[in-house]
């Protein structure tokens, strides 16, 4: 399932940041609400929370807010990916 989650999330987060980058804030709140659901399941609180306010940013059409939470995203999803594998590798014993 991490795994699963790490490839699928992965290109999420890339794909925020892309369609910021070309002007598409739907697409951009599409890919953190799909963030959002796959980190929730998996215990990944603060990316779930940050896929949560660049999706609502991204609704509101706040390029400014969704360019700023964008920045907490990259980092946050980071943070979880370390954990995560964390956990794997204490799993895996």
């Amino acid at each position: 399932m991490i795994e699963l989650f790490f490839s699928y999330a992965e290109p999420k987060v890339a794909l925020a940041r892309a369609s910021l980058e070309t002007g598409e804030l739907e697409a951009a709140g599409r890919a953190a609400h799909s963030l959002k659901s796959s980190a929730g399941n998996l215990g990944a609180q603060e990316l779930a929370r940050v896929s949560n306010d660049v999706e609502a940013a991204a609704l509101k059409q706040d390029e400014k807010e969704v360019r700023r939470l964008l920045e907490d995203l990259e980092p946050a999803f980071a943070r979880a990916k370390a954990r995560l594998e964390e956990l794997r590798r204490g799993l895996a014993k």
